[in-house]
């Protein structure tokens, strides 16, 4: 089963450590801003396809989001990723 908690406790780790806001990533992947924030909080659950489009921003595996027992180390977002993210802003 799927730990959607451990997702949203990911992503907020994530996102807060790659410097980017919820309004940031809300427009990169193309969400309401109010979904990140619902899902960083569980009180919604992110789509498989937006996990997608965030591991390879975060440059991790999806399987980071949701295995507890997986050990992620952040890799460096990739450069092309961040310019599309910055020309978004």
């Amino acid at each position: 089963m799927l730990n959607f908690a451990l997702a949203g406790e990911r992503f907020k780790e994530l996102r807060s450590n790659s410097g980017f806001t919820q309004k940031q990533l809300a427009e990169y992947l193309d969400v309401d801003q109010s979904y990140i924030s619902k899902c960083e909080k569980n009180e919604r659950h992110f789509s498989a396809d937006i996990l997608e489009k965030a591991a390879a921003l975060f440059g991790c595996t999806m399987d980071c989001f949701v295995n507890e027992s997986c050990e992620f180390a952040q890799m460096p977002t990739a450069p092309s990723e961040r310019k599309v993210l910055r020309l978004k802003i």
